[in-house]
């Protein structure tokens, strides 16, 4: 394994090693790509005077070329090595964002956002790539459970971060972005290059690569990155707050107090996983994700009150930080080193699918079956699957 960091215990989390605190930066500069920018959007259309569809594009025009561009990031990260890519993506990525806190041009703020999206589009691949090239075994399920909740700590709380700061001023939260700059001169300072991996861009890795992903373990595993990604924005995302709305009458505040508690779950269960992967397999644990997707999802049926949705919600919550660090694992040890930047890169291209098509169905559902049953239903179809998933990681 490139660069494997050895340790006395295999299950326990590296906290001294500097490549754990590249991937770790990297993670939470990528987690404010939407979440710092978000809560600002009104401030943003009453200063800039646009509409509350062109405020809207500030997100759209960031998150757009990751579909296309994370591939693309992934091949040149297999090919000329990690560091001579994310390097660039996170200082473009920083100095794009602060670049925005100059301008009082709707236009420019527009194009500097397409520019930091693309530069995005390789930090997630890249820190997950690197979970992969310098940890082996139970210590890379521990570390991609702390690059989960990681993520999961900054999704939760760079909204909060960001909404004050577009209180003070509408150009305020780009600032934070800079930080960036800094994570990518530590990578620089720090990831020994020599571990880093430079393949050949020719017909073979092509060819290997296209086996690694359309073997049965890899349509498994990127079917089960699609899916719960689709059912988690469509589902808790989309569903939930209307639901809440319609049936208790919540206001914005409680509902989003309400969608953020499942993030810590998550957070919890994904910085145990190194420890839960000594006593069950990847597989195993992924099959337990699931179930707890499934009994959050259909517990909200049965729930009768924003309390009872909040406890149903938290075990969703448990579930995604029981799924996500092993499908990452598994992802990361599909194909050699010199592919795993190509193969990786698509997790990210198939989940920005699913987050996109997850709250454009689920509402159509609704239309026909109802939020509370739409969710029931979904609910219940996650546990079959979860619990055929554990019977046959079991055998």
């Amino acid at each position: 394994m490139t660069g494997a960091v050895e340790q006395a215990d295999p299950a326990t989390v590296p906290w001294r090693s500097p490549a754990l605190h590249v991937v770790l930066g990297t993670s939470l500069m990528a987690s404010m790509g939407v979440g710092l920018v978000s809560p600002g959007l009104p401030a943003i259309k009453n200063a800039l005077a646009v509409s509350d569809a062109q405020a809207g594009l500030v997100l759209t025009v960031f998150s757009l070329p990751g579909i296309v561009l994370a591939p693309v990031m992934g091949v040149l990260a297999d090919r000329f090595g990690r560091r001579v890519v994310l390097v660039p993506c996170l200082v473009g990525y920083g100095l794009a964002g602060g670049a925005i806190t100059v301008t009082g041009s709707f236009a420019v703020l527009v194009g500097l956002r397409f520019l930091q999206g693309c530069a995005a589009s390789g930090l997630i691949m890249l820190s997950l790539t690197l979970v992969g090239d310098y940890f082996d075994g139970p210590r890379r399920n521990a570390v991609m459970g702390v690059n989960t909740a990681t993520t999961t700590l900054g999704v939760s709380v760079f909204p909060i971060l960001g909404g004050y700061l577009a209180d003070v001023r509408w150009n305020l939260p780009f600032v934070v972005y800079t930080a960036s700059v800094l994570v990518g001169a530590f990578a620089f300072l720090t990831l020994e290059e020599s571990l880093t991996v430079r393949g050949r861009l020719d017909m073979a890795y092509l060819r290997d690569g296209v086996a690694a992903v359309s073997s049965f373990a890899g349509l498994t595993l990127y079917g089960a990155v699609f899916v719960t990604f689709l059912v988690y924005f469509g589902a808790l995302n989309t569903s939930v707050p209307f639901l809440l709305d319609q049936s208790y009458a919540l206001a914005s505040l409680w509902i989003g107090v309400i969608l953020s508690l499942p993030l810590l779950t998550s957070s919890v269960v994904a910085l145990l996983n190194g420890r839960l992967a000594r006593y069950a397999s990847n597989r195993q644990l992924i099959g337990l994700g699931i179930v707890g997707y499934g009994l959050g999802l259909a517990g909200t049926w049965l729930a009768g009150s924003p309390a009872g949705v909040t406890a149903t919600l938290l075990l969703l919550g448990a579930g995604h930080g029981l799924l996500i660090p092993p499908v990452d694992t598994e992802i990361s040890g599909l194909a050699s080193d010199q592919l795993r930047g190509g193969v990786t890169s698509l997790r990210i291209s198939v989940k920005k699918v699913g987050q996109t098509v997850g709250p454009v169905v689920f509402p159509m559902a609704a239309v026909l079956l109802g939020y509370p049953l739409l969710l029931l239903l979904t609910g219940l179809a996650a546990l079959l699957v979860g619990a055929v998933s554990v019977a046959l990681a079991s055998r």
